[in-house]
C-alpha cells in the first residue's frame, strides 16, 4: 500500500478517541468526523482523509471511518446499529473501547 493511504494504529486511536469526545458531547456523530477529517485535510495531504470525505458525502460516518480503516468490515456490523440507535452514550463508550482495543494490538 502506497504512503499515506492508510492509518497507522495512533491515529486510529487519535480519530476515534477524538470521535467519541465529540459524540459524547452530543455532536451528531456524521458532523464531528466531517469536522475532523477537515482538520486532517488541511494539516496533511493525506489520500486516506481523501478518501473519507468522499465516502461522507455519499455515504454516511461508518463508511468514512471504514474508508479511513479506522474500523474493520466485522467492527462496522457491530458498530453500524449503535450508531443508528442514537444514543450518544453508547457510541461514545464503544468508539472509546474500540480506540483502547486497537491502542493494545497496535
Amino acid at each position: 500500500m502506497a504512503k499515506g493511504d492508510s492509518l497507522d494504529t495512533e491515529d486510529k486511536v487519535r480519530i476515534l478517541r477524538s470521535l467519541a469526545f465529540h459524540v459524547h458531547r452530543k455532536r451528531p456523530a456524521d458532523e464531528a468526523l466531517m469536522e475532523l477529517v477537515e482538520q486532517e485535510l488541511r494539516g496533511t495531504r493525506r489520500r486516506v482523509y481523501r478518501a473519507a470525505a468522499e465516502r461522507m458525502a455519499e455515504s454516511d460516518t461508518l463508511g468514512a471511518l471504514l474508508a479511513i480503516g479506522a474500523v474493520s468490515d466485522e467492527v462496522a456490523c457491530v458498530l453500524g446499529p449503535v450508531i443508528d440507535d442514537g444514543d450518544h452514550r453508547l457510541l461514545s463508550n464503544a468508539l472509546n473501547r474500540l480506540a483502547d482495543w486497537t491502542e493494545q494490538q497496535g
